[in-house]
């Protein structure tokens, strides 16, 4: 999973095809909108659309994409069903208005509100809002990667160093550490992805 978001995170790829079965949506949405924390030029596949109906599980895909932002295609893969349209989707242009951000708690968002803005200045080629949790996660980790992929060390720039001390000093009067951070932002994806299936998904048996 950490390979693939470095590759997310530095190789800028046109467009992210991220593949989800039908009848397990909440579960694929959690790795969605890690995803899209990462890069924006995302689509969706809700895939095998044809065994969540025979289990009586029906997906509205219109509202799914109102909600996440990002173009929402349903397939049968097995039957060719939709692969079309998921491949006219995936070169479209990308509209990156109202895509669907992950919210964490008051005092994680004001401290990546310090950083975001400091890391667009500073850092290029990489999502700012992503870079700010990564290194409110594991600076010294992130810093590495950055200077591995883009060969140039940021640790000792004075600007993002104030920022993280900032938006540290936010976390710590909140009691939260590295390790409560990590579960808060894992706690926060799966919240997410439950919200967003509310009012997408019709079981015909109730559940």
């Amino acid at each position: 999973e950490e390979t693939e978001s470095d590759f997310l995170c530095f190789s800028h790829p046109d467009a992210v095809v991220i593949v989800c079965a039908a009848a397990y949506l909440e579960r694929g949405l959690n790795l969605a909108l890690q995803t899209m924390e990462i890069t924006e030029n995302a689509v969706l596949c809700v895939n095998m659309m044809d065994e969540a109906k025979k289990r009586g599980i029906h997906i509205d895909l219109e509202k799914l994409k109102t909600k996440l932002g990002i173009p929402v295609i349903g397939t049968s893969a097995k039957r060719g069903i939709g692969i079309n349209e998921l491949m006219d989707a995936a070169v479209s242009q990308f509209n990156h208005s109202g895509i669907y951000k992950i919210r964490y708690l008051s005092a994680v968002e004001e401290a990546i509100g310090i950083l975001q803005p400091v890391i667009e200045k500073e850092i290029s080629g990489i999502n700012p809002r992503y870079a700010s949790v990564s290194l409110l996660e594991d600076s010294d980790a992130f810093f590495a990667k950055i200077l591995i992929h883009q060969n140039k060390d940021f640790s000792n720039n004075i600007s993002v160093a104030n920022a993280l001390k900032k938006a540290r000093q936010i976390l710590s009067a909140a009691d939260i550490n590295k390790e409560t951070l990590s579960d808060i932002i894992s706690s926060c994806s799966v919240l997410a992805a439950e919200d967003i299936c509310n009012g997408c998904i019709v079981c015909e048996n109730g559940k």
